[in-house]
């Protein structure tokens, strides 16, 4: 009788790298490493994994290439965005140019980020909460000022993601930040000038904040509503004006 052949093919060990590599992976997704921050240096990854620093430094060069990471000259290897800069760049373009675009990606955001504030009104932990306040207390301080921070913005809805405990939403809600945000840095600046304007965007994520606090979701997402609804006809008036200006000329 014919020996009968295996059904299922022996398995490989991974190598160190291989883990140490899944490991960063894992912490990025997570959104406990995030774009920007920079990883300890090799001999400290090392000793905090209980591995060599060869495996870390192989690990690095696995990481770089598939665009988790970005070695930087001198040592040293900082975060990158989950999405490519070059996948990103296209669409920046796109919305930069075409103000019908830009109000689209304005409703999807609205229906997203309504569902993360009612999400993360239910799912947030305590340090989701200390974040996001210290967030909105550094967005007050800052309108003592007359101006509105749009780096403490973009964390404070950033830490909202991270609260819904659904790590695809975080890095969608991050990438359309930098779809909408940064391209369009300058008119962001011009449309939400006054002061008026800028108290009630400081206010509307204060509320945002309490309805998260307090556990109440409807609460949370009708400030989340309210908020986007204003920024966005703030932002129609701004191109309506812009057009007769443009047409007058």
């Amino acid at each position: 009788m014919a020996e009968k052949k295996p059904f299922f093919k022996p398995m490989k060990a991974k190598r160190l790298s291989e883990r140490v590599a899944q490991e960063v992976k894992d912490l990025i997704w997570e959104g406990r490493l995030r774009p920007g921050d920079l990883l300890p240096p090799e001999r400290e990854m090392a000793q905090q994994m209980g591995v060599s620093r060869t495996a870390v430094r192989e690990a690095l060069k696995m990481l770089e290439a598939t665009g988790f990471v970005e070695i930087r000259q001198g040592g040293g290897a900082k975060v990158k965005e989950v999405l490519e800069e070059e996948l990103l760049t296209p669409f920046q373009q796109v919305i930069r140019d075409d103000p019908q675009r830009m109000m689209e990606l304005m409703e999807v955001r609205s229906l997203l980020e309504e569902w993360a504030a009612r999400q993360a009104a239910r799912t947030r932990s305590k340090e989701n909460l200390r974040r996001l306040e210290k967030y909105v207390i550094e967005m007050e301080e800052a309108l003592q000022e007359g101006r509105l921070d749009y780096e403490k913005d973009f964390l404070f809805h950033s830490e909202i993601g991270l609260a819904t405990q659904n790590r695809v939403y975080y890095h969608i809600i991050r990438t359309i930040y930098h779809l909408f945000y940064f391209p369009i840095r300058f008119a962001i600046e011009d449309v939400l000038k006054t002061q008026e304007v800028k108290e009630e965007i400081v206010r509307d994520h204060r509320e945002i904040f309490e309805g998260i606090k307090t556990r109440r979701p409807e609460e949370a997402a009708e400030a989340m509503s309210r908020h986007l609804e204003r920024v966005k006809g703030e932002f129609e008036r701004f191109l309506s004006a812009k057009e007769v200006k443009e047409g007058m000329l």
